[in-house]
């Protein structure tokens, strides 16, 4: 149970120091954070530069091998997570289109709709085959075609 704890918290002041890096947010820190360093850097460099300077190197020597550490287990941990929802989306209820459909704003046009349903459709097929992580781009496409809709209810994102 300690030893649990311990990973953690690692992991968490992890991702709360990968918060405080330009760039980086926690949707896509990975993705981010190697368009702030180049793939061939160590980003235990961009970390050091938010450190405090009278770290010494023994301390910031155990530090990276921590960073590193935490950050191929945060890899295993977002892999494993993956796994988890793909296999729940097989079973989550998804309401039909046509339910969905009536909370929308009625100003969208009858293009918008025809591209929200078949977004929600090629959604839904994903996740009845097990693939629900595959369909976060299509989900991204399907909220800004209605956030860009100001009478919709969800706008507040």
């Amino acid at each position: 149970m300690k030893k649990k704890l311990i990973t953690a918290s690692i992991l968490l002041s992890l991702t709360a120091s990968m918060l405080s890096i330009p760039g980086v947010n926690a949707a896509n820190s990975n993705q981010d954070l190697q368009t702030v360093a180049p793939k061939d850097a160590n980003p235990f460099d961009q970390e050091k530069q938010n450190l405090p300077k009278s770290i010494s190197a023994a301390d910031l020597a155990k530090m990276e091998a921590f960073y590193n550490q935490a950050t191929k287990l945060q890899d295993e941990i977002d892999k494993l997570w993956k796994q988890y929802y793909d296999i729940l989306g097989k079973y989550e209820e998804f309401p039909s289109f046509q339910e969905v459909k009536k909370d929308f704003p009625p100003t969208l046009t009858s293009d918008e709709l025809k591209k929200l349903e078949e977004l929600y459709n090629q959604i839904s097929k994903l996740k009845k085959e097990g693939k629900t992580s595959e369909a976060d781009p299509l989900w991204d496409q399907y909220y800004n075609i209605l956030y860009k809709n100001p009478l919709w209810e969800g706008q507040a994102r």
